[in-house]
């Protein structure tokens, strides 16, 4: 009976490399099977809000009015220029601002948008004329007169960023939804927040695990106080 079983036992491995389909080791096959699960936002959520809280000073800056304090999310820092991909890059705060403004730095530091803030908004997302890789902006959350400043990718990186996000979206099957958890993922691991939240937050009609999540984002501790 031993020898029947591994005459059947040989047979059988011989077939599966002949065919091309000798199985994985069941421990390297769990782990592609996990690998490739989809990030909840949650976590991505709760990953940006550590990288971020991580690196902000105490906010000081109070703009008029607010309610219960002025703090930047996006960009996070006015002691650093925060690198950005996206050249349409979202800005995130809480409390009350009355206007954004955006400022090019070098030459005529001319205006390059200046747009009025809702009453209850906490994000925008840019809408004025296209932002310029190598290009550095001072952003202001008017009435504060504390600038932001940001600059726009360029170069090596930039291309090599574009070419992983283009591989993210040839997924035929994948939603917009997992494809924007995908991107905000990989730019969480890049570092660059303000995309991440860019993703987690310009998704059209969300599932209601990432509605919550981006709902947090306006209740959450990022600054000091």
């Amino acid at each position: 009976m031993p020898i029947i079983n591994l005459i059947l036992s040989t047979t059988l491995i011989s077939t599966f490399f002949f065919l091309g389909i000798y199985p994985l080791p069941i421990n390297l096959a769990f782990a592609e099977t996990t690998s490739q699960k989809q990030e909840p936002p949650t976590s991505i959520f709760d990953k940006i809000k550590k990288a971020i809280t991580d690196k902000k000073p105490p906010v000081t800056e109070r703009p008029a009015g607010s309610r219960g304090g002025f703090c930047a999310i996006a960009p996070f820092s006015p002691n650093e220029t925060i690198e950005v991909f996206s050249d349409t890059p979202i800005f995130v705060w809480q409390g009350k601002i009355t206007r954004i403004r955006i400022i090019k730095i070098g030459g005529s530091e001319e205006i390059v948008w200046s747009v009025r803030s809702s009453k209850n908004e906490t994000s925008k997302v840019y809408g004025g004329d296209e932002l310029q890789p190598g290009q550095t902006y001072d952003l202001f959350f008017l009435p504060g007169e504390t600038p932001y400043r940001f600059r726009v990718m360029d170069g090596d990186r930039r291309e090599s960023i574009q070419a992983e996000l283009d591989a993210l979206a040839a997924d035929g099957d994948a939603t917009a939804e997992e494809i924007a958890l995908q991107r905000a993922g990989y730019f969480l691991e890049e570092g660059l927040l303000m995309d991440a939240l860019r993703e987690m937050l310009s998704v059209e009609n969300p599932s209601v695990e990432l509605q919550e999540a981006s709902d947090r984002i306006t209740t959450a501790e990022f600054c000091e106080t």
